[in-house]
């Protein structure tokens, strides 16, 4: 029962998340846009760093040390989250119990999920981040 109301949850979660970029994606490109534009017409960057800037790019640092790419994207860490589910799903449809230690049940999740640890490790901060935003 809990694992059907989280994938009621995703779903809403995955709907919102539409609904979101759909408003967001434009409103953001054109105060992006019209921020470079006032700082060019201001003197304070010159018509190359304009340019430049029209298409950003994060520091290297700052992504090596970041969210791992494959969960960056909402759509992509709500499709994770559904194959989370999932397992759990499949894994709790046993006909008889089992005994098995963490590890083992990791090495089922991170083979059957199709999810390295980094991006596990991250997991809870992502969730966090797109719940608050």
């Amino acid at each position: 029962q809990r694992l059907d109301q989280s994938s009621g949850n995703l779903q809403r979660l995955s709907n919102e998340i539409d609904r979101v970029k759909r408003e967001d994606s434009a409103r953001l490109q054109e105060e992006y846009r019209r921020l470079v534009q006032g700082l060019q017409q201001a003197g304070q960057i010159d018509e190359q760093i304009a340019e430049r800037l029209q298409s950003p790019v994060l520091p290297d640092d700052l992504v090596n040390e970041a969210i791992p790419g494959n969960i960056r994207r909402a759509e992509h860490f709500v499709s994770l989250l559904r194959r989370i589910v999932n397992f759990l799903r499949r894994y709790l449809q046993v006909e008889r119990a089992q005994c098995e230690g963490p590890l083992s049940i990791l090495h089922k999740f991170e083979e059957d999920v199709e999810v390295d640890s980094k991006s596990l490790k991250f997991c809870h901060e992502r969730l966090r981040s797109l719940l608050n935003t």
